[in-house]
């Protein structure tokens, strides 16, 4: 008879929201993940910010001993969480090589350590490395809640981003920034300002947004395409169904309704 095999193992992701680092790891415990980590980087940090600056996501169970282990060095390359990209785990990156080549993912020393085009994490860590050199405390505690926010976008997706998701990360993190300024009374001057510091870092990694004469000739193009010559209150919906794909994540959605409304008989 075949022994059966065990799995009761799971893997699992640690992620501190203060400075965007994680830690992947296995355990067969998997009703309560360990934080009891044996990386002295990990634990300054647990303690310093505290248990309610950390998140705790599984990211795959029932799983035997042999498959957790191989699953956890293919998600500390997936995720990027050895310490080579700012991250938890003290792994070399051919030791995270040698076990996902041709395990689960194709990855390459050059694919894995990126030497093409930098993702949005890796400019958002650059600058955060810079802005900790000049002991500019609100521009890295900014862009440590961006990178935050931009890898639990990642673990939630549980794959690589998008550049159009990226960017809807970071306009999402603007947004609501805006928002927080648009609430903060007239004489709470630190916190607008903070507020307008804060949307102005966050703005060198947002997309560029199209101006009032781009979305125009926008509309004009999706009008011309529909036929369209006098636009009505009617036609509106129709019209908006073509446009918004067009101009999602590059123009303010509420700028160009009141820039078609205008052309509306």
């Amino acid at each position: 008879m075949y022994k059966q095999l065990s799995r009761i193992y799971c893997v699992y992701i640690i992620c501190c929201h203060i400075n965007g680092k994680c830690y992947v790891g296995y355990t067969n415990n998997c009703d309560k993940i360990p934080t009891n980590i044996n990386n002295s980087n990990f634990v300054n940090d647990y303690i310093k910010h505290g248990r309610q600056n950390f998140s705790i996501h599984i990211i795959s169970n029932h799983l035997t001993l042999e498959e957790a282990q191989l699953l956890r060095y293919y998600y500390i390359s997936k995720f990027r969480t050895d310490e080579e990209h700012d991250g938890y785990n003290a792994l070399q990156v051919d030791e995270i090589l040698k076990y996902t080549d041709n395990k689960f993912h194709p990855f390459t020393r050059e694919t894995y350590k990126g030497d093409k085009k930098m993702d949005k994490q890796e400019l958002v860590r650059k600058e955060m490395v810079e802005a900790m050199k000049e002991k500019n405390k609100p521009k890295k505690e900014t862009l440590s809640l961006l990178l935050a926010a931009l890898k639990n976008a990642e673990i939630d997706k549980m794959g690589i981003l998008s550049e159009s998701e990226e960017d809807a990360v970071v306009q999402k993190e603007i947004k609501q920034t805006k928002e927080t300024l648009d609430l903060a009374p007239a004489d709470r001057t630190d916190i607008i300002q903070e507020c307008k510091y804060r949307i102005e870092v966050l703005s060198q990694f947002a997309p560029k947004m199209m101006t009032e004469e781009e979305i125009e000739a926008t509309i004009a193009g999706v009008l011309s395409d529909l036929g369209i010559e006098n636009p009505t209150k009617k036609e509106k919906g129709k019209i908006m169904k073509t446009l918004m794909p067009m101009v999602k994540g590059k123009a303010d959605g509420k700028l160009v309704n009141q820039i078609l409304e205008k052309k509306l008989a």
